[in-house]
């Protein structure tokens, strides 16, 4: 073990055949890759000497909405988060969720509560699509796609124009609606100018005023 200020870590020496000395942070563990040469105190030296690093990416990482740990954030809410055995299922009482799945583990349980939040996306979908959906008809676009909920790596949404899809990440779930409704009216606009262009994010802010700043809180 060791510790970086008032946090404990375990830590993994990777000796290999190469020049440089590579640090990565793996959750509670920082795994060192360094040349077979390199003594253990020289490895301690090096990775205190990063601390400050090392303090700024936990913290950013523990900091994200999208974690889920003691806490999870589900509409932009913190909750407190348990799961346990039972009929797959999320319950929500005061400032608790409760998510219920068949072997009680805990990755079960966060599969469990994208799986149901998937329809939970796709509701607030329904009630925010109108209004956007009538603004792209006063353009000449008369649409209605379909709309997929799923992980996506790298993107909170992506418009497949020709097929008339929309696909959202289930990761959105963790934000206020507000935040979902800022990316349905990204990609649906993008029927309209399926590019990113001067044109697209004026009228995309003409419509939503506070678009840019609605999206500072997911990214």
């Amino acid at each position: 073990m060791i510790q970086i200020g008032d946090k404990y870590y375990e830590l993994k020496i990777i000796r290999k055949n190469n020049k440089n000395i590579y640090l990565r942070v793996k959750g509670n563990v920082l795994e060192v890759t360094c040349p077979k040469w390199v003594k253990k105190e020289e490895v301690v030296s090096f990775v205190l000497s990063k601390g400050n690093w090392i303090n700024n990416k936990t913290t950013k990482k523990s900091n994200s909405k999208t974690n889920i740990g003691d806490y999870i954030y589900y509409l932009g809410k913190k909750y407190r988060f348990f799961y346990m055995k039972g009929k797959d299922e999320v319950k929500i009482v005061d400032d608790m969720i409760f998510v219920h799945c068949k072997n009680g583990d805990v990755d079960e349980a966060i599969n469990v509560f994208y799986k149901l939040s998937r329809k939970k996306i796709k509701e607030i979908i329904e009630a925010k699509q109108e209004k956007y959906l009538s603004i792209i008809e006063d353009y000449g676009y008369n649409l209605l796609p379909e709309y997929k909920i799923k992980l996506l790596k790298s993107a909170w949404g992506i418009n497949y124009n020709k097929k008339n899809l929309i696909v959202m990440n289930e990761r959105l779930i963790h934000f206020d609606e507000t935040c979902i409704e800022a990316i349905l009216w990204h990609e649906l606009l993008h029927f309209v100018i399926p590019n990113h262009s001067k044109r697209f994010h004026e009228v995309l802010e003409y419509h939503m005023p506070k678009y840019n700043e609605i999206l500072k809180t997911i990214f």
